[in-house]
Formats: C-alpha cells, structure tokens, sequence
C-alpha cells in the first residue's frame, strides 16, 4: 500500500514539473476579443511545452520558450454575438474559455472621476440617475471588468481579472464613464462591448505611464533617467550599481582593516536614494507596472482617459507627461496608431487644493495642446456639465457620450456625427478688435461671455463679443490696442458658447503674449543693475548681504530717481512666477536700496509713487498704480497699523504693519505694498534666518505678507535684481 501512495504521489510530482497551460489575465470566461484585427494570445507553459489554442474554426500551434512564455497569433474574426469557446491545450492540460464574444474592447483608464461608480450609498459618488440607467442598460452583450487598485515597484504579469456580463447588480459598482461610453457604442454599432476599467481615484498620471514612455519625452529625461537607474537591465541600472557595489566593497575591506588593527571601524556608506524603491502609489510606472502591464497581451480597439485633477500643479508640463503615457500605451501594446480619447477637466473651484484660478485654465491649454499634437487622439470638452461645489460633478452621462462620439467618428468612420467641440485656427488684430476664426463650426449657439483683453500693460478686462458668420470679434473700447486675449480663463467659469451640435468652446487664449523677458527689457532699459542676490542665502545682521552682483559703489554720489525690483522665483514643481515693480525713489542712495539688514541703517515705513507692476502672478494687481507703501527694516515688527495705511487691518500682519524695538535686529522685512487694492506685491522676511518668508502677492491665510510663512523653502531658485535710474 506505501509502495502505490509513493508511486502515486511521484506520478503528480512529475505531472506538475512538466507544467501547466495557462492563459495570460484577459483570457477567461466570458471575454470580449477584438473584431477585425490579428489576435494575440499568450501565457505561460512549461519550457518547451507544445501548445495549442483552437477558436472560432482556427487552431494555431505553439512552443513555449526557454522562460515558459507562449504567443499565438489567430486571424482576423468578425463581430459575433454568439458565445463561442477558446481552447488552450498543452501537453499535461487543457483551458477551456467559455462564452466569448467579438466584438469591440476598450481600455477605461484615470483617477477618481474614471473610477466613480454608477450607484453607492453615498449621494455624492454616484452618476445622476445611474440606478435607472443601469436598470435600462443591463445587456449580456456587453461585458465588463474593474481590475483592482495596486500597484508594484517591477511589472508584473498576473492580474486578477474576471470578465462578467453587465447585468443591474456588477453595473451599479462600475465606472460611469465606462458604462456610458460602452452603452453609446453599443447602440451604435449593434456588436458585443468589452469595457476593462483601470482606474485609481486620486492618483497622479505618471504612475501610469511606462518607461518606455518617459523615455520617449525629451522634456522628461530627468524622470526617465531615474526610472531607469532603478530598472534593471538598463544602462543606468547597470552603472549606479556597479557604483554602489565599489562603494559598499571599499567600506567592506576599510572595515575589515579597522577591525583586524584594533581602530575605530568606519560607517558604511549611504545606500544612494536614487536607488531606493518606491514606497508609494504615487511613483512612476508602479501603477502601471501592477494593473497596466498584465494586460498588454490583450488587444484593445483603443484606451478612453479622464485624469489631471492630481496633476494641476504641472501647467502646461502636463502635456509633456500625457505625450509620455500616449507613446508609452501605443508600444506596450504595439499598435503605433492607437486611439486614445481623453476628457478634458470639468470646471471646480482649486482654492482648497491651494491652487491659483488660472491653474486649471493652464492645465486645459495643455491637454487641449496634446491633443492637436497627435494623430487618433481626441479631447471631449465638458466645461459645461461640471460642478463648481463637487469635483466629482455626477453628470457622467454626457462625459460617457462625447467620448463615444469621438470613437465613433475617428475610429470606426461615422462622418456624419459631429463629434468635435469649436477650435480655433486662426487670430488677428485690426482697428483694436481681435478677429478669431474656428474650425467645428457651423453656427454659434448660447452667449458670448467670459472673454478678457489685455494692452501691453497686461491688465485684464471684460470683453465685447460679436459674431459674424462662424468668426467671433473680440474688443474692448479702454483697450484701443489690444495685445491678447483669452476665454473662460477661471477655474469657476462654465462654457457658455457651443456649435450647432451642442458641443462647447474650449478655454484658449492667443495674441502677442508679453514675455517676462520683454517686461524686464523695456522696463530696465534706461536703468543700472545695482544689485543682484540669493533670497534663499541667510544675511548677517551687521555685516553686509552677500550680493552676487554689487555694483553700488560705482555710482556714490549719484541720485537716484526711479527704482526697480525683479524678482524671479521657480518652486520645486518647477512653477515659475515672478513680477516686476518700478517706482520713484524712496531714496537718493543707491547703496539703500538693497536688503535692508540692520548694518545699512534703513528702516522704512513710507509711501511710494507711480509704481508700475508685471507679474505673471494671478490676481495681483499690474498697470500703473499710483500710490503704495514700502516697509523696510532689518528689526522686528507688529502688526498694529501703525503708519496709518488705509484699509490695513490692526491685528494681522498684512500692508500696514509698524517696526518694534528697531535698535535690535530681528525678523527683518522688505515689502512692497498696493495698499487700495489691499494687496502686497512682494515680500522678503525674515532674511536673517534659513526660514525665509518669500511672495509674490497676497499669501494665502491670515497674513497675507507672508510673515512667518516659512515659504522659502518652497522654492529651488529665488532671485532678486535691483535696477535704478539716476538724476545725474
């Protein structure tokens, strides 16, 4: 009896190590494969093992290679809404897929406003009206599949992914975008839909994006080059490693040394961070890597994308990083052409998230850019079906919709569905008014509003809009010479002009955009530049700032009659802001208009005059102003309004503060205030100390000069230049 358990139990020993057939995730019951392309079916099998896959009156003959890796190829099958079945046999085993369909299959991929479900308990995650939607759009025809939220620091090649047929009950829990586009299509094209959502609410694009893709980015080789020390197998890899093994193995026999002659042993070096996986979901590719690449043997018609909420501090980077995640999806799954239809973000007020009303108008400049960049690729605009109190706005219908539509006249060529929103080609300036002219357009619908000029000046006004056929003329009668122009530039602004099949303009902008470079010329060039300095170094309280540029000694004894103050900030996102400011001379003495530390004697609480500001800076104030205030000062201060200023608050550190015991050095101040428009144009504390207040405009919160702010540290560069003009 012993004798036939063993032989037994050896018999399965041995049946095992000859391997088991096994599909790749996306091949299981219930499937929707590709219509009218080569399909690829793949998995693992032991080495060598000869495998068979059998469909629709096809059988195609495979080996696993020397890793147990499998790839077939079938031909092309027409749409079929017949449940057929897959037959995966290898030497020891075979996997029967059972009721599959042909049909159409996408890829459902974003962050939360792709993952939000038809119907949840929670009246502000779910799709308006989704339980009846769902109810009415139950069909055994289309199937569906959410692959999980995870993510992982290598590529993996298992997923659990389960197909199921869309019925009221799976359908309440899946993605509303999903179900909508699926539902579009469906009607439309009358065969089978197969819908894989990928999703992971609140997540930032680049865990996504494949390496591959970042490589492909010129503008992102800084991330590309620290993804690839990290993958191994790549030359960087291979380099920052064998680096770290000499390094590691120097220490090692140091160590060993000091330990054989009795001396204090040596600590070993520091395992580089570069190297050092990633923790979080955040990171690149590692979303990609669990819930992306496990699929890439699945053939997908094309991918729909809603995503940026998370990325809004990128401005027009963003761009960048969606041509990464394109190229990147278009190699892993090997179709160079495929289409990729991505929503375009829904207006909501960005002020809790700590982000400027034009952040969002940026973030669409860039996505609308992206798309005009790239062939198969297309952008539906919902300005006008969002929710400026959710940023889940729940009209997911209409999003589900003008994705399909999209699809449905780029991809499977229905011309007569008007799918594209207003886009403008073309822009000049005569007699004072813009004159712009779109493509999309048959004629206009709704109201022409939420259009603004700006002059030279870059002060921004309320424009009038005429239409004349499918052109629009922009104008304003205060701006006689208009220089740009721009529309629904607010992150709280809905679209309110449409064509004729009821699709929005987008937010744009165009003209002759001043540059920064353009204001400093102009602005500087009668001046001298007297000083140049490091906001983020730390100043002495009696000794001299250490000025990268002094030239102040050259012109002792001159007067000087206007003053100019360039600051240039760039944050750690790589955000660059930064304002220009002349004004008349608070004082004669070229040597008193630099950082007024305590050693230089200037302490300051005047008003100034003709003050002229730029500044890329939203909601600051630029133009001509004709008063302000300075407070210069290298000692404490209070805020007690002390010098008299209108509208300056008593209790809070704003535009109207007082020095206190100014005998003694202490928090230190240089501001710049347009105190009738309660605003500070740029401010420089506490300069004694690495903890460095630094901003341009009003701070946000309680003290809006920045004090105590400790906002230095935000920012990788922070440069200041001073200019002065002199009476000779």
């Amino acid at each position: 009896m012993l004798r036939k358990i063993l032989i037994f139990t050896l018999l399965i020993i041995a049946a095992t190590a000859m391997g088991t057939v096994k599909p790749a995730p996306g091949f299981s019951d219930n499937m929707v494969l590709q219509r009218d392309v080569p399909i690829p079916v793949s998995g693992t099998a032991a080495p060598g093992e000869r495998v068979t896959v059998t469909f629709s009156g096809q059988s195609v003959c495979t080996t696993a290679d020397a890793d147990g890796k499998w790839l077939v190829t079938l031909a092309p099958v027409s749409a079929c809404k017949e449940n057929r079945s897959m037959t995966i046999a290898g030497e020891n085993n075979s996997v029967v897929i059972r009721n599959c369909l042909v049909g159409e299959v996408w890829l459902c991929s974003g962050q939360s406003n792709m993952a939000m479900p038809m119907w949840s308990n929670d009246p502000r995650w779910r799709a308006a009206n989704g339980d009846n939607d769902v109810k009415n759009g139950a069909n055994p025809l289309i199937r569906i599949s959410t692959i999980a939220p995870g993510w992982s620091a290598a590529a993996q090649s298992e997923a659990d992914m389960k197909w199921e047929m869309l019925n009221e009950n799976n359908g309440m829990a899946f993605s509303a975008v999903a179900f909508y586009f699926g539902q579009k299509i469906f009607h439309e094209l009358d065969v089978p839909v197969g819908l894989v959502v990928a999703a992971w609410p609140g997540s930032v694009i680049e865990p996504f994006i494949p390496p591959c893709g970042f490589a492909s980015v010129p503008q992102l080789k800084p991330l590309a080059d620290v993804i690839n020390i990290r993958l191994p197998g790549t030359r960087e890899y291979q380099e920052a490693s064998r680096k770290t093994a000499e390094n590691f193995q120097r220490w090692l026999t140091e160590f060993n040394n000091a330990r054989i002659n009795n001396q204090p042993l040596p600590p070993p070096p520091e395992y580089p961070a570069i190297m050092r996986p990633p923790t979080r979901h955040q990171a690149p590719t590692v979303i990609y890597n669990k819930m992306l690449h496990p699929l890439t043997a699945f053939k997908f018609r094309g991918v729909i994308w809603y995503q940026g909420c998370s990325n809004l501090h990128d401005g027009l980077l963003y761009r960048y990083k969606m041509q990464a995640l394109l190229n990147g999806f278009r190699m892993v799954f090997n179709d160079p052409a495929m289409p990729f239809y991505f929503v375009q973000l829904a207006p909501w007020d960005y002020t809790s998230f700590s982000r400027q009303p034009h952040d969002l108008p940026t973030i669409w400049e860039a996505q609308a850019t992206f798309a005009r960049s790239n062939d198969h690729v297309g952008m539906a605009v919902i300005n006008d079906a969002g929710d400026i109190t959710d940023i889940h706005p729940r009209n997911k219908r209409t999003v589900g919709n003008r994705l399909a539509l999209l699809a449905l006249r780029h991809t499977y060529g229905q011309m007569d569905i008007r799918s594209d929103s207003p886009e403008l080609t073309a822009w000049k300036i005569e007699n004072g008014k813009f004159i712009l002219d779109f493509k999309n357009i048959e004629s206009w619908q709704g109201t022409p509003d939420h259009f603004e000029i700006a002059g030279s000046d870059g002060n921004w006004v309320k424009a009038q809009v005429e239409i004349s056929g499918t052109q629009l003329i922009i104008h304003a009668p205060e701006i006689p010479e208009p220089v740009q122009m721009r529309y629904l530039w607010n992150h709280t602004l809905s679209g309110v002009l449409f064509n004729e099949a009821g699709l929005p303009l987008s937010a744009f902008r165009c003209g002759n955009f001043v540059t920064k470079n353009d204001v400093i010329d102009r602005v500087t060039g009668n001046a001298h530049l007297i000083f140049q300095y490091d906001l983020k170094k730390v100043a002495t309280r009696n000794g001299r700032p250490a000025y990268l540029i002094d030239n102040s000694a050259s012109f002792r004894g001159f007067k000087v009659k206007r003053i100019i103050y360039v600051v240039e900030l760039i944050d750690n996102n790589a955000r660059e802001s930064w304002v220009v400011i002349a004004m008349d001379a608070f004082t004669e003495d070229a040597e008193k208009i630099g950082i007024p530390v305590q050693s230089t004697g200037v302490r300051l609480g005047v008003r100034i005059s003709n003050l002229t500001v730029f500044s890329n800076v939203e909601g600051l104030k630029t133009g001509n102003i004709p008063q302000g205030n300075i407070e210069f000062w290298g000692c404490d201060y209070l805020p007690g309004n002390g010098y008299g200023i209108t509208g300056a608050a008593p209790g809070s550190y704003d535009f109207g503060d007082v020095m206190s015991l100014p005998d003694r050095a202490g928090h230190g101040s240089m501001q710049i205030h347009n105190f009738a428009d309660k605003q500070v144009i740029f401010a420089y504390n506490n300069f004694y100390s690495a903890d460095h207040d630094i901003g341009i405009g009003n701070a946000p919160g309680t003290h809006t000069d920045w004090t105590f702010s400790q906002s230095g540290k935000n920012y990788s560069v922070a440069i200041l230049r001073i200019f002065a003009e002199f009476n000779r």
